[in-house]
C-alpha cells in the first residue's frame, strides 16, 4: 500500500486524491507522503545512508559544543477518529449487485463467532517472546480467508438470520495502550492503519457474506467495552456501520455496555467481552462461577428474558468452553482470533486461537450444531 501512495504522489496527486482513488484514509496518506518527503531532509538522508527506517526512530540527540538536546521526532499525526469516519463513507461505493439479497424460507439461524483480533498486535517484539508468532495485515487477511472456506462449507445457502458476533478486544489499543493506560502494548501499526486495516476487514466480510448467502435478517453485533480497545473499537465500528447504510436487511449494534443481548425466535444470545473498560478489575473465567452466575442472572430478570432459549457468549480468556453446569443458561467462551501475546505466553500457556460457527433451530433448542475451528501456532492453517 505504502508504495502505491508514493506511486501517486510522485505522479502529483494529493493526500486527499489519493485517499480517494485507493480507498484509504486521507491521514494515512498524508503520513505516508509526508514521511516519504522525510527523507528528503538532512536528517532523512542520514538515516538512509545509515539505513535506518526514519519511521522507527523515535529519539534522537542534537550534540553541540553547548548543548544535548533529546528530540523526539514527530513524523505522524494525531489520530482523528472523525476524519478516518468521513473520509472512508465518503469513499465508499458498493457493488451494486452485492447489497440485496432474495428472502427464504428457512428456520435456521446460522452464527460466526471471533474474538481478541487485536489488529496491530505484535506477538514477538524485539524477538523476546518465548514461543515467537506473526500477526501483521496479511496473516489477519489470511486468516480471514480461511473463514470465508469455513462458512462457505458449513452455513447453508439460505438461513432464517444470520448473526456475525465480535465479542471484542477487536483492536489491540489505542496509542499502544490499554484502555485503562497502564500498561505499554507492543504493536506494529499506527493507530491509522490499525483502523483502516480493521474497517477493511469487516468490509471484505460483509461484501462475501452478500454474495454467497440468503438471510432474512442479518445481525452484525459488534462488542465496544473491553479492557483493550473500548473507544477504538467503537470508531472501527460505527464507521463500519456508516457502510452497512448500502446494504438491506442489516442491523450493525455496536454495544457500549458490558453486556447486551440479541432476540431472534425462541432465542436469546446474551454477549459480552467478559472484561470492561473500566470498572472490572477481574473479568469472567472461562467457565461459570458463582460471581458470573449471579451477574447473568440479575440481567436476565431484570430484562425479563427467562422464556427464552439463553446462551451467554464471551471473549477475553482466549479459550473455548461450552459449559452447561446450570438449567438456566449455556456459558460459552471463545478461543482468540489472534496469536497469543508475548505477555500471555510468559503469564500463561501458548495458547490457542480459532474461532466458531453455530447452528440452531429458530424455535427449538435441540439440533444445535457447534463447529469450532483452530488455527496451527505460528501460522494462518488449520489443524
Amino acid at each position: 500500500m505504502k508504495e502505491k501512495i508514493i506511486k501517486l504522489y510522485e505522479e502529483g496527486l494529493s493526500s486527499y486524491e489519493i485517499a480517494r482513488q485507493l480507498p484509504i484514509s486521507s491521514s494515512y496518506a498524508r503520513r505516508i507522503v509526508r514521511n516519504y518527503k522525510a527523507y528528503d531532509t538532512k536528517f532523512g538522508k542520514h538515516c538512509s545512508e545509515r539505513g535506518i527506517e526514519l519511521e522507527k526512530v523515535n529519539q534522537y540527540w542534537d550534540k553541540t559544543n553547548q548543548y544535548s538536546v533529546q528530540v523526539k521526532p514527530n513524523y505522524e499525526q494525531d489520530f482523528d477518529a472523525i476524519e478516518e469516519i468521513n473520509t472512508l463513507l465518503e469513499n465508499y461505493i458498493p457493488n451494486g449487485n452485492k447489497v440485496k439479497v432474495k428472502p427464504n424460507k428457512s428456520k435456521q439461524i446460522a452464527q460466526f463467532f471471533y474474538t481478541d483480533a487485536h489488529v496491530g498486535m505484535n506477538p514477538n517484539a524485539e524477538e523476546k517472546s518465548l514461543y515467537g508468532g506473526s500477526w501483521g495485515e496479511k496473516d489477519l487477511f489470511a486468516r480471514l480467508e480461511i473463514v470465508k472456506q469455513q462458512l462457505l462449507l458449513n452455513v447453508p445457502k439460505e438461513v432464517d438470520c444470520l448473526q456475525i458476533l465480535n465479542l471484542g478486544d477487536f483492536a489491540d489499543g489505542l496509542d499502544k495502550k490499554t484502555v485503562r493506560r497502564q500498561h505499554d502494548l507492543p504493536q506494529n501499526m499506527t493507530n491509522t492503519e490499525v483502523f483502516d486495516v480493521g474497517v477493511r476487514f469487516k468490509i471484505e466480510l460483509l461484501e462475501f457474506i452478500y454474495s454467497n448467502f440468503s438471510f432474512n435478517r442479518l445481525v452484525w453485533y459488534n462488542v465496544c467495552n473491553s479492557n483493550h480497545s473500548s473507544d477504538f473499537d467503537y470508531f472501527i465500528c460505527q464507521a463500519f456501520k456508516g457502510i452497512s447504510k448500502h446494504y438491506e436487511k442489516i442491523e450493525v449494534i455496536n454495544n457500549r455496555e458490558f453486556m447486551g443481548h440479541i432476540i431472534h425466535g425462541k432465542h436469546c444470545e446474551i454477549i459480552s467481552h467478559g472484561k470492561d473498560d473500566v470498572n472490572l478489575k477481574f473479568g469472567f473465567k472461562a467457565t461459570l462461577d458463582e460471581k458470573a452466575y449471579k451477574k447473568i442472572d440479575e440481567y436476565i430478570k431484570h430484562y425479563k428474558l427467562s422464556k427464552y432459549i439463553i446462551t451467554f457468549h464471551k471473549g477475553d480468556s482466549h479459550l473455548r468452553v461450552d459449559d452447561k453446569t446450570n438449567q438456566d443458561f449455556n456459558y460459552c467462551s471463545y478461543y482468540a482470533f489472534s496469536p497469543s501475546s508475548s505477555w500471555v505466553q510468559v503469564n500463561f500457556q501458548k495458547g490457542r486461537s480459532g474461532f466458531t460457527i453455530r447452528l440452531k433451530y429458530v424455535d427449538k433448542r435441540s439440533g444445535e450444531i457447534v463447529k469450532d475451528f483452530e488455527f496451527k501456532w505460528n501460522s494462518n492453517k488449520l489443524n
